[in-house]
């Protein structure tokens, strides 16, 4: 992308010139939100949640589908990919969920898909071993994917900061 003097770009477009910065030569910036990645993996195993992305404007209209992102996951070799669809407070209340197993002060997170309606849960017991389990669906619900693998509790902490960092955006 070439590159853009930024106050160039806000006298031009200066409806938008209190939002946040929609140019960013490192991050793309979509719809007044980053679009990032969240990933956990422990082993071979992985759940990642790529190509996050949250519309303001949908929220604003009281649609509760204003988050969207790619659910990838390896389980002892299965793989999926599942677009899903949440509400970005459910997504908060899930990393603030999870961030309290981290800290032994919770024992189980979920969420649920509302598009699909795919479920991800994630349990622990007390000495910092994580279950995380889920069922998600492919494009038009053609494929699903149950799965279930273990990490470590230390397997979390990038995950939970991952999220938080694009729910603090």
């Amino acid at each position: 992308m070439p590159q853009v003097d930024k106050e160039v770009f806000y006298v031009f477009f200066g409806v938008w010139k209190n939002l946040m910065p929609l140019y960013d030569k490192d991050k793309p910036v979509l719809n007044g939100r980053k679009n990032m990645n969240a990933l956990l993996e422990f082993g071979e195993n992985y759940i990642e949640f790529d190509d996050l992305r949250f519309y303001p404007e949908e929220t604003e209209r009281g649609n509760p589908y204003n988050c969207t992102v790619k659910i990838k996951v390896k389980s002892n070799g299965f793989m999926g990919v599942s677009p899903c669809e949440f509400d970005m407070r459910n997504l908060i209340d899930f990393t603030n969920e999870l961030k309290k197993m981290y800290e032994f002060k919770a024992k189980e997170a979920g969420i649920q898909e509302i598009g699909y309606g795919g479920m991800l849960h994630f349990s622990a017991d007390n000495i910092g071993h994580i279950r995380i389990s889920g069922d998600i669906f492919g494009e038009a619900m053609i494929h699903e994917l149950k799965f279930e693998f273990e990490a470590d509790q230390t397997a979390l902490l990038r995950f939970i900061s991952e999220l938080h960092q694009f729910a603090d955006n």
